[in-house]
């Protein structure tokens, strides 16, 4: 073996020429068959070629022939990561360490397993050893704020990507985390301007964007139209070059025959989009309808599995590129394609932007529009939308209900009893992501604490500065701070159980609760919200409508203070309340999946009769 017919086929390696290398290595191999380097080479091109099977076999080979090779066991643990083989990784890794305990990279790929393994504080270990090696190690450093957030350190996460942000000036990975844990504390302002800093670094990628559109919504100085023009914004860069690609001229415009719907999401699965989905999709037409689900994550939980038995067809798509799966749907035929990511993460808008179906429709990632011009139609319901005239593209098509269904969560415990004749003080409380609650919502709920003595307010908050930090501004509108107190975050089957701590939830605004709204309602819990101008911040008066309760919603804030105040005061309609509540939300649409699979057939088989006229004109 020459080293310079070795060093030729490591170049070609480097260079991403995999055939060639390969056939190097393997005619090197065959004049020296016990070489664990070459063996140990074409383990890691099997691995780059995405054979990671063939890879951990050849690599472990390189291994038991010369077991005391560090870059050996780092190599495997990479294999064996992407494989999910965590625990083997970890072994792996540390194996390397052992024999050379020095190597930043591996400290930082053992940090990362542990992440994935949810091992926090292991984590958090072993990426500051790869970071005291290397400081300007991006990925570590990235992963370590990551692992810091997890384990509840959010100021220290904080401090540390800023530091980062000043260390790394031309990476976006670095203001978009931040800016994303700003706004999970309700530092709204430096949050998006970080979140701008990103997108400002990385113009090209269209989920950085959207993930900026989405913070805006949580803001309370972003109306409507300043929405719209960061949509615009988005749509100029990412939809407006693909508008037009696809043809539908030949496709079957048959008004009556059954129909092709196609589901697009990363979050059909435990997520509050496919709790919202699930009861009206197990229940609907086979007869009249097709229902085939294009998955964009893996997804293995008991959710997840429901809606596979429920799917005429299920595809993964996650790995494909936005021109395969736009084809891939097209080549499925299919009729109505709904969009359930809008701009949530992990979403597919550019997919949608190609127009793969005739006819496309979003629904449930956010009650709002997008700014894409081929979605036709978003679902929506009259309280949400209030009659207007139809809209260019986007258009509402309203359900005659509730744009919602709800899955309650399989452990929830029966409703607290509320005892009317106690003279205790009011519980008022609120569960909602910590980015809705802004300084507006706390002057609001500060004007409740301070006109009803006793009263106290619980949150849902990590631990930081944040907390302190919502303590001092209702202490500045007068409320005490003893008064105020918090939960933390833990396993989700405890998550109903704290209800059971509260009289009232008080909704946020601009972005009301869903999800949060609903559970409260199913623990026996009743909610007061505020009717916004904006879809986004009139979901709480929707679901509050749809249980016969439209009257706890109020369209102004002192009539949100006083419609509190009232229900606090009035404590047997509170005790009747917490009584009926889930009786209330079970002759619901909330849970008739069949009464809801039926009404949103039926707009379907509208809009799709509507464009086969079109189509014949």
């Amino acid at each position: 073996m020459t080293q310079e017919t070795l060093e030729l086929a490591m170049a070609h390696h480097r260079a991403g020429r995999l055939a060639e290398a390969e056939a190097i290595y393997r005619h090197l191999l065959s004049l020296n068959p016990w070489n664990p380097d070459l063996i140990h080479l074409l383990g890691m091109l099997a691995h780059q070629g995405g054979h990671s099977q063939p890879a951990l076999e050849l690599v472990r080979q390189a291994i038991a022939m010369s077991p005391e090779k560090p870059h050996y066991f780092s190599n495997l643990g990479i294999i064996l990561m992407d494989l999910g083989r965590f625990d083997e990784a970890v072994a792996a890794y540390e194996e390397s360490l052992r024999l050379q305990p020095d190597t930043a990279e591996t400290w930082s790929n053992l940090g990362i397993v542990r992440v994935h393994q949810q091992q926090w504080e292991h984590a958090i270990v072993a990426l500051r050893e790869a970071l005291r090696r290397k400081p300007d190690l991006l990925k570590a450093g990235l992963s370590l704020a990551g692992a810091l957030d997890e384990a509840g350190q959010i100021d220290e996460a904080i401090e540390h990507l800023r530091a980062m942000v000043e260390q790394h000036p031309t990476d976006a990975w670095c203001p978009y985390n931040l800016g994303n844990l700003l706004m999970d504390q309700g530092v709204l302002d430096e949050g998006l301007e970080m979140l701008r800093r990103s997108v400002a670094l990385n113009p090209t990628d269209p989920l950085v964007h959207s993930n900026l559109i989405l913070q805006t919504y949580y803001h309370p100085h972003y109306d409507a139209a300043r929405i719209a023009q960061e949509q615009q914004a988005w749509a100029q860069k990412f939809a407006v070059r693909a508008e037009g690609k696809s043809s539908h001229d030949a496709h079957d415009f048959s008004p009556h025959r059954r129909l092709r719907i196609g589901w697009l999401s990363a979050d059909l699965r435990h997520h509050v989009v496919g709790r919202a989905l699930l009861p009206a999709f197990e229940a609907h037409d086979r007869t009249g309808f097709e229902f085939i689900c294009y998955s964009t994550t893996p997804s293995s939980d008991a959710v997840a599995e429901r809606f596979r038995a429920a799917a005429s067809h299920w595809r993964d798509v996650g790995a494909l590129p936005d021109e395969a799966l736009c084809t891939q749907i097209r080549s499925d035929e299919i009729d109505i394609l709904i969009d359930l990511g809008l701009h949530t993460a992990r979403n597919r808008l550019p997919v949608i932007a190609r127009k793969p179906a005739p006819l496309q429709i979003s629904w449930l990632g956010q009650p709002c529009a997008t700014g894409v011009r081929a979605i036709d139609y978003r679902l929506s319901d009259p309280f949400l939308d209030p009659p207007a005239p139809p809209e260019e593209f986007e258009s509402p098509l309203r359900l005659p209900e509730c744009w919602t269904c709800y899955l309650p969560p399989v452990d929830a415990p029966e409703p607290r009893r509320f005892d009317p004749d106690a003279t205790s003080g009011v519980t008022f409380g609120s569960f909602n992501n910590f980015c809705k609650i802004n300084d507006e919502v706390l002057r609001c709920w500060a004007g409740i604490l301070t006109r009803l003595p006793g009263s106290r307010l619980l949150l849902l908050a990590k631990p930081g500065r944040h907390r302190e930090r919502t303590v001092g501004t209702l202490a500045g509108h007068g409320v005490a701070p003893e008064a105020v107190s918090f939960l933390e975050y833990g396993a989700s089957h405890a998550y109903p159980l704290r209800y059971q701590q509260i009289d009232i939830a008080l909704d946020p605004f601009p972005y009301n609760g869903m999800t949060t709204t609903c559970d409260a309602l199913w623990m026996g819990v009743p909610v007061i919200a505020l009717i916004g101008a904006m879809p986004l911040g009139r979901a709480s008066y929707s679901l509050l409508a749809n249980v016969g309760l439209p009257e706890l919603a109020a369209d102004s804030v002192e009539g949100y203070i006083e419609t509190a105040l009232l229900l606090a005061r009035d404590r047997p309609r509170l005790a009747a309340l917490h009584a009926g509540l889930r009786g209330r939300m079970g002759q619901s649409v909330l849970l008739d999946g069949p009464r809801m699979a039926r009404q949103v057939e039926a707009a379907f088989r509208t809009v799709w009769q509507r464009r086969c006229s079109e189509a014949m004109k």
